[in-house]
């Protein structure tokens, strides 16, 4: 079950979803990205073991992970 609340696209600003999941070895490869079909953004992380929610949840954590603003100039102007 889905518990994480997704951000938006950090690039169109769409909501995000869970888009796919598939055995990979022993554990699963999972696939989160933006539900707009003109925006081409996913992340997907595989476990090597475990089980689909343990896959989601680091491509979730990867997904939302957002980098601080640029700050342009020296005095942040």
């Amino acid at each position: 079950m889905n518990t994480v609340e997704l951000k938006n696209c950090p690039f169109c600003g769409s909501n995000a979803e869970r888009k796919t999941n598939k055995r990979y070895r022993k554990g699963y490869l999972a696939t989160v990205g933006c539900k707009s079909q003109l925006c081409p953004a996913k992340i997907s992380q595989a476990t090597l073991h475990g089980d689909v929610e343990e896959a989601y949840k680091f491509a979730e954590s990867v997904w939302n992970k957002r980098t601080d603003p640029v700050m342009e100039g020296k005095d942040g102007e």
